[in-house]
């Protein structure tokens, strides 16, 4: 049962709280296990007078969660670390946000010691910030190698201190989600579940470093970038994201927090190692993959010629000899196929369109005839006697020469080794006659 505070014997009017009461006796009651404390209007007004105190001015409360979303290996890393430079320091963060100074802790699970102190090491140099100033306002705990998810993170989490760290920047979120799945709602509810009791636990606020879906961002809303289900940016107090700028080396930030106004986009130029406001960039140009040009409708389109020899020979061969491969080509280039300009150029041949030159032995087509070669000295061509042409001189026909006896080396070839006597008889085919060699 819900029943307000008990009031004052005076009548006074009841106190800021009410408390729903277990029903006693009644051990199957679910309400038995756990009391729920609701506070009415004047009361929550009362108690609540003012927001929590900004971490970051404009995006981060205390005890709030931000995501930090970016295409991977855009920089995310660095422009993280250079927050917990900031907030450690007190110092503007991008040299637009105010931050109050506090403790910073950490986490990094993807990057090697080494690296995590050479990044560090650049961006303190570049941000013009003394070693000395992050002696005791920035703690690293390194995990590559010894990756831990929430739940047994949790564990080490809150032996801190209460107040210790007032910025908690985990690097990256996807491993500490591993036991996880990113693309079901309600695991990853459970994941920022557990984030909001550490905040509370600790006093701290956290950063979470995660990456952008696959594919081109420009055209999805703020909320809708990042890879994983929607849970993470509707339960995330702030979802701060970086899109490419179509400049090179150029970011533009955008986000949307719960306790703030609404965030305006703005460009970053990336100087390495530090990222510097750009105002003259026009955050609204953002990065898109080059596509090809839309197929425009059959009305829009103009139409395709039809081609004939004539129409051929008209547009692509002029009066002035020239090399076919040229006419191919200036064809070619007009969208025609090779297959039918070929039929092209044999049509517009026949037709008498276009007539083959010769020069110096390299056939060259024109619109107009050749010249006509002179006529020989001597020779008149008339209209009743044309010149014969070759096809009508008659070839004459080949005679063969009548047989003759072989002589010489070709007679001894052909002489028997022992020719039989004169006028034997031919047992073997040898004539009756007598035999006489050639000379």
């Amino acid at each position: 049962m819900i029943a307000d505070q008990p009031h004052a014997s005076n009548g006074a009017a009841a106190g800021p709280h009410l408390h729903l009461h277990a029903v006693r006796g009644n051990s199957d009651d679910p309400t038995s296990a756990h009391a729920l404390e609701i506070i009415n209007y004047t009361g929550l007004l009362a108690k609540y007078s003012h927001c929590r105190e900004p971490v970051i001015d404009g995006l981060l409360r205390v005890s709030e969660i931000m995501n930090v979303i970016a295409p991977p290996k855009a920089g995310k890393t660095w422009i993280t670390q250079s927050l917990a430079i900031a907030v450690a320091t007190g110092n503007r963060w991008l040299d637009t946000f105010a931050t109050t100074q506090s403790r910073v802790l950490l986490i990094d699970n993807e990057l090697h010691p080494e690296t995590i102190a050479h990044r560090l090491r650049l961006l303190t140099q570049g941000l013009g910030v003394p070693a000395d100033d992050l002696a005791l306002t920035l703690h690293v705990c390194h995990l590559r190698g010894r990756l831990k998810d929430l739940d047994s993170l949790s564990v080490g989490l809150r032996q801190i201190e209460r107040g210790k760290y007032g910025l908690v920047v985990i690097d990256a979120f996807y491993r500490i989600a591993c036991t996880a799945d990113e693309n079901d709602n309600r695991a990853m509810a459970a994941l920022y579940n557990t984030l909001d009791g550490l905040a509370d636990a600790m006093g701290t606020s956290f950063a979470l470093v995660h990456h952008a879906s696959k594919g081109n961002q420009a055209d999805k809303s703020v909320t809708d970038v990042g890879a994983g289900a929607g849970a993470q940016s509707r339960a995330a107090d702030v979802h701060l994201i970086m899109r490419q700028h179509e400049e090179q080396d150029a970011v533009v930030l955008d986000g949307a927090a719960r306790s703030w106004p609404p965030i305006t986009p703005m460009c970053f130029r990336r100087s390495f190692p530090v990222w510097i406001p750009a105002p003259e960039l026009d955050p609204t140009a953002l990065r898109r993959p080059k596509t090809r040009p839309s197929r425009r409708s059959a009305e829009e389109r103009p139409p395709k010629p039809t081609w004939t020899a004539k129409l051929f020979a008209e547009t692509f061969v002029r009066a002035e000899p020239q090399a076919r491969a040229a006419v191919e080509e200036t064809a070619a280039e007009a969208g025609l196929s090779g297959r039918l300009i070929s039929g092209l150029i044999k049509n517009a041949s026949q037709l008498g369109h276009i007539h083959v030159w010769k020069e110096r032995g390299k056939p060259l087509i024109a619109t107009v005839k050749p010249p006509e070669l002179p006529l020989p000295s001597g020779d008149v061509a008339t209209d009743t006697e044309p010149a014969p042409s070759r096809k009508s001189v008659p070839t004459p026909k080949r005679v063969r020469k009548p047989h003759q006896a072989p002589t010489g080396a070709k007679a001894r070839a052909r002489t028997p080794p022992h020719p039989p006597p004169v006028g034997e008889p031919t047992g073997g085919g040898w004539c009756a006659r007598a035999y006489e060699p050639v000379e």
